[in-house]
């Protein structure tokens, strides 16, 4: 090993790793579908608006035939864990082939926490200290807040299923949520990733990007993503250069087609 004596490494042009914040029905979802060769990970009960390589979780919960005998009778929560497991390691199997996506995209992640809460009184249950634990739910029932712990590592566990997985980019989706803040004795409103207390701080640190995604209040048409530092979010930007602190038009509804701009996030 030697100590470098000139700069070493690439600049970093695409992220690999990004979380979109956006409220419902702003057209997420459809930007998503427009990412050539990408995987959406459907986690939730509403059916994507436009065709694309889409998992739908909660179709293949009602399949019984992706459950053993004795899994059949488990929980929502439970069988949708079954299915993300099962997928990732249809990734890995087929990465070994040499087939990849370009992109996966989770959709969205506060779905993911709930799903996260039966594996954590799995991994809770599986030590020596919890073996005993008859409760059904770890973090409404530990004391000292010592559930959310186990939580985290439920949750992160699942994340990195996938991490690595994809060519280019894994993308995250995630519901804002309206917080309270104390700066200075005055009580500010800021928005926030919709997930529980340490956890939106471990997702925030660990991605290099975080846009909040919407549609442009002078033409609704078009479908922005926003890195920049201003309008109230607390976690927001990138370590990317080039994107940090700009917005970008990601969606435009033209002649009644949709046309994509993500060669402006992703130029590798």
């Amino acid at each position: 090993m030697e100590l470098p004596k000139s700069n070493v490494g690439d600049v970093v042009q695409s992220p690999k790793e990004l979380v979109i914040i956006g409220h419902p029905k702003i057209g997420k979802t459809s930007a998503i579908l427009g990412l050539e060769n990408c995987l959406l990970i459907n986690l939730e009960k509403k059916e994507p608006p436009f065709p694309g390589k889409i998992i739908n979780v909660y179709k293949e919960i009602l399949d019984d035939s992706n459950f053993t005998e004795s899994q059949r009778n488990l929980d929502e929560n439970s069988k949708r864990l079954i299915i993300l497991f099962k997928v990732s390691q249809m990734l890995q199997e087929e990465y070994k082939k040499g087939f990849q996506y370009d992109y996966i995209c989770i959709d969205n992640l506060t779905e993911l926490e709930d799903i996260a809460n039966p594996y954590a009184k799995k991994l809770y249950t599986s030590t020596a200290v919890g073996a005993n634990f008859q409760g059904n739910d770890v973090v409404a029932e530990l004391k000292m807040g010592a559930g959310y712990m186990w939580l985290r590592k439920a949750f992160l566990k699942i994340l990195s299923a996938f991490r690595g997985l994809a060519k280019k980019s894994i993308i995250f989706i995630v519901h804002p949520k309206l917080i309270s803040l104390d700066k200075k004795g005055v009580e500010v409103n800021v928005t926030d990733i919709d997930l529980t207390g340490k956890l939106k701080t471990i997702m925030a640190g660990s991605v290099d990007s975080i846009g909040v995604m919407f549609r442009d209040k002078d033409d609704s048409n078009k479908v922005v993503l926003s890195f920049t530092s201003e309008d109230g979010y607390v976690s927001k930007g990138s370590n990317i250069q080039r994107l940090a602190n700009n917005e970008f038009v990601i969606s435009e509804m033209k002649d009644g087609k949709l046309e994509f701009y993500w060669d402006q996030i992703f130029v590798d």
